[in-house]
């Protein structure tokens, strides 16, 4: 995200200060009238120590969605312990009335469009955007992928809605050929 947008989350932390950033940044935000919250679900292994997790999704009553999910991983202990980072997926798009057990969407990219999606897993940081899946960050000029949060995602997909702007425009990135 660009340094004005972002929410400042470390790459490692320990899980009660990820939480208490998370309440800190929850209280910022304003949801839609009539939207579905749920969650965010947040929980540690025993201890509050690592792996840990947050899942958390809005569901819009124009059938779109957006959903937030992080994982985090056990740091070694030479390096401090804590957690960091290991996986995430920040998605907003059209919503499948075909939920999970916790009324989140199951996500069908086929037949439910993906507006864009900023993602780090197996393939590694990249986003999905206009119709193309895996933009990988050599093509994303002015957004670090790896630096993505979820309140700053959340902050653009609340603008999007608010002004009709596009994503590339409000996180100031483009994405070359």
């Amino acid at each position: 995200m660009t340094s004005a947008a972002r929410s400042c989350l470390p790459p490692d932390m320990h899980f009660d200060d990820y939480v208490n950033w998370l309440q800190r940044e929850y209280e910022q935000i304003s949801l839609e009238p009539n939207c579905i919250e749920i969650g965010p679900f947040y929980e540690a292994s025993p201890g509050d120590r690592p792996p840990w997790k947050l899942d958390w999704c809005i569901r819009f009553s124009d059938q779109k969605y957006l959903k937030i999910k992080e994982r985090w991983l056990p740091r070694a202990a030479r390096l401090g312990g804590g957690g960091f980072r290991h996986h995430f997926a920040f998605h907003y798009g059209d919503a499948n009335p075909l939920c999970d057990l916790e009324g989140i969407p199951i996500q069908d990219n086929k037949r439910f469009a993906t507006i864009i999606r900023i993602d780090n897993d197996p393939y590694g940081p990249h986003i999905h955007f206009r119709g193309e899946d895996h933009i990988k960050q050599p093509r994303v000029i002015g957004l670090v992928i790896s630096d993505a949060d979820p309140f700053s995602f959340f902050r653009a997909v609340a603008a999007h809605r608010t002004t009709g702007q596009d994503f590339d425009e409000i996180l100031q990135f483009k994405v070359t050929t």
